[in-house]
């Protein structure tokens, strides 16, 4: 069962369709992973969603920072309007609750025991070992998967803290 690792998709859809035919992916075989920035640029973030999400569990995601901002204009701009024609088509659509949804369930980071590989989308501080990143990490899916989801994405922003301290939490 070969696993393929993918990065920045950027909403390219049409590109990432030319990989997936090339490499003759399988989804019933085949594993995809995806590091971060499935969406923003492309001009088919709205398609590259509809697809991984359609994969079920043949794909594996960490969310990167273009999807996080896709998530904090959802907050922002429920309705369009968010100045990013692309984001504006994902929150019009009529499948934006269940694609978001989906992609509020996708990690910051993952661990495969198998291949010993750590997945993230751009990097970690190098002090920290693969288990400080999943339980950081673990801390942002936890809240992105409760109630306090909206105010988290909608205060995500600034540069306070300014600085790192072992001891912060939440």
């Amino acid at each position: 069962m070969p696993t393929y690792l993918v990065g920045d998709i950027q909403g390219c859809y049409d590109a990432l369709q030319r990989v997936l035919d090339r490499i003759a992916f399988d989804p019933l075989s085949d594993k995809l992973w995806c590091c971060g920035d499935l969406v923003n640029r492309g001009g088919q973030s709205l398609e590259v969603l509809r697809l991984l999400q359609s994969l079920g569990a043949a794909v594996s995601v960490t969310l990167g920072n273009h999807d996080l901002h896709l998530l904090a204009n959802r907050e922002r701009y429920p309705g369009g309007g968010s100045g990013n024609p692309e984001f504006d088509q994902v929150l019009l659509a009529p499948d934006c609750d269940s694609l978001l949804n989906w992609l509020c369930g996708q990690p910051l980071a993952s661990w495969s025991q198998q291949h010993q590989l750590l997945r993230v989308h751009a990097g970690v501080i190098p002090q920290w070992d693969r288990r400080m990143v999943i339980s950081a990490a673990q801390e942002v899916s936890d809240v992105l998967q409760s109630e306090q989801k909206a105010k988290f994405l909608r205060k995500m922003y600034g540069n306070s803290p300014r600085r790192w301290r072992d001891s912060r939490k939440g």
